[in-house]
C-alpha cells in the first residue's frame, strides 16, 4: 500500500493507536491547563470589575 501508516483507518495497528492516543491525551492536557489557566485569570479579572456576587439571591 505505502498510502499511510496502515493499510485501514478501520483497523490501525494497536501500537499506532496507543502512540497516537497518548500523543492527543498529553495535547489536549496541555491545551485544557492553558484554557482553563485562561478562564481562571478572566473570571478573577471579572469579578475584580463587577463586585457583585451573582450566585446570592
Amino acid at each position: 500500500t505505502g498510502a499511510g501508516l496502515f493499510d485501514s483507518l478501520d483497523d490501525p495497528p494497536p501500537v499506532v493507536c496507543r502512540a497516537a492516543h497518548s500523543a492527543a491525551l498529553a495535547c489536549g492536557d496541555a491545551v485544557l491547563a492553558v484554557r482553563f489557566g485562561d478562564l481562571a485569570d478572566q473570571r478573577e479579572q471579572r469579578m475584580a470589575d463587577f463586585p457583585y456576587d451573582l450566585e446570592d439571591d
